[in-house]
């Protein structure tokens, strides 16, 4: 032993040693003879487990189970304790304030998608790196020089037949590719 264990051990034979004194349970002293659960229950006497266990023992603890058992249908559908204590803490906070409970909620989702939004530029930026440039650089886009050509409005066809001379005039000229006149 070292000399700290020496010098209790010294201390503990010079007041009499550990009869009479409290047992530390774990270490093999404790008192055999006596049980948590009672005299009626204790199974220490006869060495095993008793042969009869008190109507009212048995009405407690199937009590507690009937009490317990609709919870077994929470933990089949995967919700934990955590969880239900939570859902059980939102109920009772929206019973007492639900307009500021709803509140709560919306602003936590427009912080959400705000959180996803930039989640996803980051991504996207890191994912492409240099093909794009950044929001932040103060360049303009090069775009082409001149506007786009405006386009002739759509001619009106009397009947049919105008329409029909029309397209074969423009698959004669070759404004249509891909589209050959058949002879």
């Amino acid at each position: 032993m070292g000399e700290m264990a020496d010098r209790m051990q010294a201390q503990i034979e010079a007041d009499g040693g550990l009869e009479g004194a409290a047992a530390v349970p774990g270490t093999g002293m404790e008192d055999q003879s006596r049980s948590p659960a009672g005299a009626e229950n204790a199974d220490n006497q006869r060495g095993g487990p008793p042969e009869t266990i008190p109507y009212s023992r048995f009405q407690e603890v199937n009590t507690r189970y009937q009490d317990l058992k609709q919870y077994e249908a929470l933990e089949q559908y995967g919700i934990e304790p955590d969880s239900a204590v939570r859902l059980a803490n939102f109920e009772a906070a929206y019973v007492q304030d639900p307009k500021g409970i709803i509140n709560t909620l919306i602003d936590s989702q427009q912080e959400l998608s705000e959180a996803a939004r930039q989640s996803y530029f980051e991504d996207r930026d890191h994912t492409l790196g240099s093909a794009i440039r950044s929001r932040d650089t103060g360049t303009p886009r090069s775009v082409p020089g001149s506007a786009a050509a405006q386009a002739a409005p759509p001619e009106e066809f009397k009947d049919f037949g105008a329409a029909n001379k029309q397209i074969l005039a423009d698959i004669k000229a070759g404004r249509l590719p891909g589209i050959e006149q058949e002879s």
